[in-house]
C-alpha cells in the first residue's frame, strides 16, 4: 500500500470520529438546554397571578422538604425537589420562618422564597367545633369579629370555589353545609369570607383525598354527598367511633329494607335550633324533606359538618341485627333488635 493511500485513509477515519464527537456534542448542547428550560420553568410561577393568595400557616421545625409538599399542593410550585435544591443553592434553606403567611399566586420559586422569609402576617385563631352547623359557625365567626353575616352569607351562596362536589348543590344558605371542616384555622387579618371559607373547603378537600372518599363512595353505591350527609347525621348522633359504626349500620340497614330512619337531629335542623335538647311528638309533624321520620331515606344534604371520626364511621359501618337504639345519659347508646327491645330500654334508661 503506498504512503498516499494510507494518509487518505487516516484522514478519513479522523473526520469519522470529528464527526461522531460533534454529533455527541451537539445532542448534549440540546440535552443541556432542555434541562434548563425544564429547571427553569420548574422554578417559575407554577400558576397565572389570578386568584385569592395562598394562605399558608408553616409549624415550628418544619422542613424544607415540609414546606415544599405544603406549596405544591398549593399549587405555587411544580417540582418540590426543584424548590429543596434551589433552597439551599441560596442559602435559603433552614431559614425559612414559622408562622402565617399569605403567599400571592404567581410568584416565582425565588419570590415565594422572599415571602417565606420575611413576610409573616398577623392572624386570630379561631377553632370549628365537630358537629357546629352552618349557621352556627356564622355565628361564631360574626361573634369573633371577623365576618360581617351579610357578607358571610353572600360567600356561602354565590362565590365560585374550585371543587366539583358542591358544583350542582342548590346555592342557597345550605350549599356548603357539610363541607366546612371543623378544625382550629389561623385566619389572618383582614381576610374575606370567601377566602375564610376557601380555607375551610380546602381541607375539607385534604381529608377526602386521605380517605379515599369520593372512591369509597362509589363502592358502596353512593355519592359523596350522601356520604357526608351520613357522616353528619353520625357527628350529631354519637360521641365515640364504636357507637357511630354501629348506627352507621342501623341506618344503612333502615335504607335497605325501606324502613324511616327516624334521627331526631334531622328533625331539629329543620326546626333551624340547633341548641334544641328535647325533640317532642309536635316537632316530629314538622313539613319539610330533613324529617326523617315523615321520609324515606335520606334527607336532601348533611345536617351539620362531620370531623374525621364519623366521615369514617360513614364509610366502614358495624354490620349487625339492629334496627334500634336510644343514647343513654352518659352519651353512650343502647341498641336493640325489636320494637319491643327498644321500648324496654326506653323504660329502663328515660326517666
Amino acid at each position: 500500500m503506498s504512503n498516499r493511500s494510507h494518509d487518505q485513509k487516516e484522514r478519513s477515519s479522523a473526520q469519522g470520529v470529528m464527526g461522531s464527537v460533534m454529533g455527541f456534542v451537539g445532542l448534549l448542547t440540546v440535552l443541556l438546554a432542555v434541562v434548563g428550560l425544564s429547571v427553569s420553568l420548574s422554578l417559575g410561577p407554577a400558576s397565572s397571578a389570578n386568584g385569592d393568595p395562598a394562605h399558608l400557616e408553616i409549624p415550628r421545625n418544619a422542613s424544607t422538604a415540609d414546606i415544599a409538599l405544603v406549596l405544591k399542593e398549593e399549587g405555587l410550585i411544580r417540582n418540590p425537589l426543584l424548590f429543596r435544591l434551589y433552597a439551599r443553592y441560596v442559602g435559603a434553606d433552614g431559614t425559612l420562618q414559622a408562622g402565617l403567611f399569605a403567599v400571592p399566586r404567581g410568584l416565582s420559586v425565588a419570590e415565594i422564597l422572599d415571602v417565606l422569609r420575611t413576610s409573616q402576617v398577623s392572624y386570630s385563631s379561631v377553632t370549628i367545633p365537630e358537629g357546629y352547623n352552618t349557621a352556627q359557625i356564622a355565628d361564631l365567626l360574626v361573634a369573633k369579629g371577623l365576618v360581617t353575616e351579610d357578607e358571610f352569607w353572600a360567600a356561602v351562596i354565590d362565590s365560585e370555589y374550585p371543587y366539583a362536589y358542591i358544583e350542582d348543590l342548590p346555592r342557597d344558605e345550605r350549599r356548603l353545609e357539610g363541607y366546612l371542616f371543623p378544625d382550629t384555622y389561623l385566619i389572618h387579618e383582614g381576610a374575606s369570607s370567601r377566602e375564610i371559607i376557601s380555607v375551610m373547603l380546602t381541607r375539607f378537600n385534604r381529608e377526602a383525598k386521605k380517605l379515599d372518599l369520593s372512591e369509597k363512595a362509589r363502592e358502596a353505591g353512593m355519592s359523596l354527598h350522601e356520604l357526608v350527609t351520613i357522616a353528619s347525621m353520625l357527628e350529631k348522633e354519637a360521641s365515640t367511633e364504636s357507637d357511630r359504626k354501629l348506627i352507621s349500620g342501623v341506618i344503612q340497614k333502615r335504607m335497605d329494607i325501606g324502613m324511616p330512619l327516624q334521627i331526631c337531629f334531622t328533625v331539629i335542623y329543620a326546626l333551624g335550633d340547633p341548641t334544641k335538647q328535647v325533640v317532642l311528638y309536635e316537632d316530629l309533624q314538622i313539613q319539610s324533606p330533613y324529617n326523617t321520620y315523615l321520609h324515606l331515606g335520606l334527607p336532601p344534604g348533611p345536617i351539620a359538618n362531620p370531623g374525621s371520626v364519623a366521615l369514617r364511621a360513614a364509610l366502614e359501618p358495624t354490620a349487625s341485627n339492629y334496627l334500634y337504639y336510644l343514647a343513654k345519659s352518659d352519651g353512650s347508646h343502647v341498641f336493640s333488635r325489636t320494637l319491643a327491645e327498644h321500648n324496654a330500654a326506653k323504660v329502663k334508661y328515660i326517666q
